[in-house]
């Protein structure tokens, strides 16, 4: 039987679908309800221009500046990169793109990374509707959900666009953007700079992670094999000459392999030289930006723990916790993600679902550090397994968890229950 879950959070609240936010009240726009399909954008030119972030402004309002900023007829009117300008003001810090806001070319950069295949929805879209309520967590951030459907036209297919939002600085701001399609790192090759996707600067402990799951033979150096390696199941079109000469420039040597400080310095001076704007890449700074990529704050693993942990005390510290917790981390393909927390907590009182609630003993596969990624076509797909049981049974069941990489994060798409 089949499951469908997501994940992480806190306090939540519902913000009523019906509510208008007086600024744009006042230029006549009125905000979507759930299911209302809206035809347009309701915000252009000046007012669109005027759309600022502030406290004023709530998640649906931020949501449907956002969309109204992305609509082909904002886009460059009334002049070049105009829409994609509009829409930079919005990225919280965290958000992949946000250091594009301070780059010279930075909307015209926004624009390239929007209209990747797998982006499109977001840049080729006439008609939304927000799909279910949206989910307000309080604790331990104050972070928003909406689900929104999109498509170009009355006779296409809804496609699902999840939105999360951050209150920063009292404003709220928008962290990722998950559409339906995964990320897709095949699209960044070399030669083919202008459908890369920008990365937003790793933390030092996400570059050691990356620099740790790299070396794989936990050496403390990237040897050129390892780089090779990886390099194949990140879909990098980099000729094997080019590469070594990369690995050259930033090892000692072959046999001594790129240390930690080296494997550092390749991140920050690629990352650098992004956000100041150039327009042509090295193929140092292309490589950086496809391995930062690569990292995300949590790994499939980790994001599996999280909400076992949740659902197994899905009342603390409050109420529906852990399905609050769960519904965080859907993907936009997975049915539960326009759920809200007390929908999804009762599907969990289904029969099928309640050894989610009920385990007592758990095992991951502790041969197995990192998840098993595909690398048939795309390496933002991963499988994880845990196997459970309750107390006073000796017989394991297995739970099995499908994920994808939206924006870098890994989403939960499908659970599987083998009793």
């Amino acid at each position: 039987m089949q499951a469908v879950l997501a994940s992480v959070a806190v306090t939540y609240t519902l913000t009523s679908p019906l509510r208008c936010n007086t600024q744009l009240a006042a230029r006549g726009h009125v905000l979507c309800s759930s299911n209302v399909v809206q035809v347009g954008p309701h915000l252009t030119g000046t007012a669109l221009d005027m759309a600022l972030p502030s406290a004023e402004w709530g998640p649906r309002d931020v949501i449907d500046i956002m969309m109204a900023a992305l609509h082909s007829s904002n886009a460059d009117s009334p002049r070049p990169f105009f829409g994609y300008k509009c829409a930079l003001r919005f990225l919280s810090p965290a958000h992949q793109a946000a250091g594009l806001a301070l780059a010279s070319a930075g909307p015209m950069m926004f624009a390239q990374y929007i209209q990747q295949p797998h982006k499109l929805p977001l840049a080729t879209w006439n008609e939304y509707r927000c799909d279910g309520d949206l989910v307000q967590i309080e604790k331990p951030r104050c972070e928003a959900y909406q689900q929104v459907m999109v498509r170009p036209n009355a006779d296409a297919a809804w496609k699902s666009v999840r939105w999360l939002l951050v209150k920063d600085g009292g404003q709220w701001m928008v962290e990722a953007v998950f559409v339906s399609e995964p990320d897709q790192p095949t699209d960044a090759t070399f030669g083919q700079t202008s459908k890369l996707e920008p990365v937003a600067f790793l933390s030092s402990e996400q570059t050691r992670r990356l620099f740790d799951q790299l070396d794989e033979d936990a050496s403390g150096e990237i040897s050129l094999s390892e780089l090779e390696q990886a390099v194949d199941r990140l879909g990098i079109g980099m000729d094997r000459q080019t590469l070594a000469r990369l690995f050259s420039r930033f090892g000692t040597d072959e046999s001594s392999g790129i240390g930690y400080a080296e494997f550092e310095q390749l991140i920050n001076t690629a990352n650098e030289a992004w956000w100041a704007g150039k327009t042509e890449r090295c193929e140092a700074g292309t490589l950086a930006a496809i391995l930062s990529s690569s990292a995300t704050s949590e790994t499939p693993r980790e994001v599996v723990q999280t909400v076992m942990g949740a659902l197994r005390h899905k009342d603390e510290p409050y109420a529906e916790h852990g399905a609050a917790v769960a519904t965080r981390y859907c993907s936009p393909t997975n049915r539960a993600s326009a759920l809200t927390p007390a929908q999804f907590d009762r599907y969990l009182e289904e029969p099928w679902y309640r050894l989610l609630l009920e385990w007592d003993e758990i095992q991951h596969d502790e041969a197995e550090v990192e998840p098993s990624i595909e690398t048939s076509g795309s390496s933002n797909r991963a499988s994880e397994e845990v196997l459970v049981r309750r107390a006073g049974t000796d017989s394991w069941s297995i739970i099995s968890y499908e994920l994808s990489r939206h924006n870098g994060r890994w989403l939960i798409d499908s659970v599987d229950i083998t009793e």
